[in-house]
């Protein structure tokens, strides 16, 4: 982990240190793994939304009916299991 070896090089360490950020390592949960760039891409776009961090990220029109129709069928994540972090 970044903040526990103090890297340098790390802007997760450089933002826990300058802005007195902590985050809840222990609360987050990896919600999709992929194994090349490009399905790292598509997972990235699946899984963002408006309050997302990179909402650049745009999913091709031809799947947000699909992404729609899912999302519909799922419950709702709890807090507890966003990538956040949080301020103390």
């Amino acid at each position: 982990l970044a903040i526990s070896r103090r890297d340098p090089l790390s802007l997760v360490f450089a933002n826990a240190v300058y802005c007195d950020h902590r985050f809840n390592w222990e609360g987050t949960e990896v919600v999709a793994m992929a194994g090349t760039k490009q399905a790292r891409e598509f997972l990235q776009a699946w899984h963002s939304g408006t309050n997302s961090i990179k909402r650049h990220v745009d999913l091709d029109a031809h799947y947000e009916g699909l992404r729609a129709r899912s999302t519909d069928l799922r419950p709702p994540l709890s807090n507890n299991r966003l990538s956040v972090p949080s301020q103390v």
